[in-house]
Parts: structure tokens; C-alpha cells; sequence
């Protein structure tokens, strides 16, 4: 039986078919590139956030630090919220607070 262009085996069918598979092929790369760029410029902009959060903060406590040095008032309020608001010895210490008492049954 002798192949038409209609039957599969027909080899421009056949070169048709792997152009659309070549096509298919490049368009899941594309793709995925696409959700590559899309998640890096994701991480991106979390760590832009990330640093702008961490830039208000120590402006912030710059100025508040600044406020309080000829402020004596002021300066034992913002110790007052510290001592209640900070943890952590090692950040208490930072503000020559002392230590959190230990509660009974848990662990430092």
C-alpha cells in the first residue's frame, strides 16, 4: 500500500509531528525558565523588604536614642518598655538591663 499524505507514515506528517513535539519541547523550558525568574524575583524582593524592615528599625532606634540622651524622662520610659519588652540576656545587656529572672520549670 503506498503512503498518502494522509497516512502517519507519510514523512512530512512525520516532520510536521517532531516540529510540534520540538515546539512543545521548547515551550515547557520556556515555561519553567518563566517560573524560575518569577520565584528568584520573588526571593528578590523579599530581601529588599527584608533590609528596608531592618533600615527602619535601626533609623528608628537611632532617633529614639538621640531623643533620649538630653531627655532623662524619656530616656527611663524607653528603659521601662525595654525591660518589659526584651528577652533575651544578650539584648538586655545591650541596654545594661539585667538579666530576666528564671521562672520555675523553664528552661533558659
Amino acid at each position: 500500500m503506498a503512503t498518502t499524505p494522509h497516512t502517519p507514515a507519510h514523512p512530512r506528517v512525520a516532520a510536521l509531528r517532531a516540529q510540534r513535539e520540538a515546539a512543545e519541547r521548547r515551550a515547557a523550558q520556556l515555561k519553567a525558565q518563566e517560573r524560575d525568574l518569577a520565584a528568584r524575583l520573588t526571593a528578590q524582593q523579599r530581601e529588599r523588604d527584608r533590609r528596608d524592615d531592618t533600615r527602619r528599625k535601626i533609623l528608628a532606634g537611632s532617633m529614639l536614642l538621640a531623643a533620649t540622651a538630653d531627655a532623662p524622662e524619656l530616656r527611663r520610659q524607653l528603659l521601662a518598655q525595654l525591660d518589659a519588652y526584651l528577652e533575651r540576656d544578650t539584648d538586655r545587656s545591650l541596654f545594661s538591663l539585667p538579666p530576666r529572672p528564671a521562672v520555675a520549670g523553664v528552661q533558659p
